[in-house]
């Protein structure tokens, strides 16, 4: 008798488990290798579309506004899954007031929630379309799930997040491209589907000038985050003639950058070199060697004992001229990474 219903229970939950794989087979994000982003249009539009010559551009992983200086996260050893819903509203506030006051032409966003059980639902791409009238938002889904399993003792659940480019100048177009890098299944069905946002402008005398919002991979061994790089080199490479600049969280130090021994070592996330020769054939990287950009959250942030790295910057074309570039010294209060600002001039 009790074997029977040692036999009843593992068939239910063995029934379950694969009802579950199912579903999620079944609802799994998959995108295209090129699709049109999502377009918020600005509510107060410029009447005067035509780029400067100068533009000031912000990158800033805002860690969906859930990841202030009071949070841990698991996946890096620590133990939160969300934080509150009052203190979420309070860090996307300050995001918002960190973004005017820095008033940059062009914004480069990392995980940006628009439905999402661990920011309660609340459409940040929409709320930004509401505080900054004058600018379109671009934005492309990298994280789409009906419900992640994990931690099971307080599953992550349903998640929208992705990368967005906030820019004055609306954009001839905004193009998602899916990274080739995968993780295996089934692990794929709730892991991010990393992306490149591009947004495309025409510069006066018809020269085309490339946006890029990038956010590569963190939990792998280095070979998913160099996959992403050589795909980045090829599309760049193809554009012959096109000016660019890619900012973003690469989840890689620059050259240049030397990592400490707790960076190199941690057990949950190590930080890896970029693989940039390739790159530097085409243009070259910009970042600020006086401040990391980035927090471990492994614990609550402590500016004498919490781990920190370099991994949010620039690359951009030779033809483009970086006038400065500069890393906000935040203390991370309000996300785990640091936004990122520089200047640049678009003369040839």
């Amino acid at each position: 008798m009790i074997k029977k219903v040692i036999y009843i229970i593992a068939g239910t939950i063995i029934t379950l488990f694969a009802l579950f794989l199912g579903v999620s087979a079944i609802l799994e994000h998959k995108p295209a290798p090129q699709e049109e982003a999502i377009h918020y249009p600005a509510l107060k539009p410029l009447a005067e579309n035509n780029i400067p010559d100068s533009l000031k551009i912000m990158t800033w992983n805002i860690g969906y506004a859930g990841l202030g200086e009071n949070m841990t996260f698991f996946m890096d050893g620590g133990k939160d899954v969300r934080d509150s819903r009052e203190r979420t509203l309070e860090n996307l506030h300050h995001i918002i007031e960190t973004i005017r006051t820095e008033n940059p032409d062009i914004v480069l966003l990392q995980e940006v929630d628009i439905n999402s059980k661990r920011t309660y639902h609340i459409n940040q791409a929409q709320i930004l379309q509401q505080e900054f009238p004058q600018y379109h938002i671009y934005f492309a889904p990298n994280l789409k799930s009906w419900f992640i399993p994990t931690p099971i003792k307080e599953p992550i659940g349903e998640t929208h997040s992705g990368v967005a480019i906030m820019t004055r100048h609306k954009a001839d177009s905004a193009i998602r491209h899916q990274y080739p890098s995968k993780f295996p299944w089934p692990v794929s069905m709730f892991n991010l589907k990393r992306c490149l946002l591009t947004a495309h402008f025409t510069l006066p005398g018809g020269r085309e000038l490339l946006v890029g919002n990038t956010h590569c991979s963190a939990f792998d061994d280095g070979s998913m985050r160099k996959q992403e790089t050589e795909f980045l080199y090829t599309l760049l490479k193809s554009r012959n003639g096109s000016s660019f600049i890619i900012g973003g969280d690469w989840n890689q130090y620059p050259e240049g950058y030397t990592p400490s021994d707790k960076e190199l070592n941690d057990k949950n996330f190590v930080v890896q070199p970029l693989p940039s020769d390739s790159l530097k054939k085409i243009g070259r990287f910009i970042y600020d060697p006086s401040l990391h950009t980035a927090r471990y959250n492994d614990k609550p942030y402590h500016p004498e004992h919490s781990t920190r790295t370099l991994i949010d910057y620039f690359f951009h074309s030779d033809d483009i001229t970086a006038q400065e570039v500069r890393t906000l010294d935040l203390e991370f209060r309000h996300s785990d990474h640091h936004p990122v600002v520089t200047t640049v001039s678009l003369q040839k």
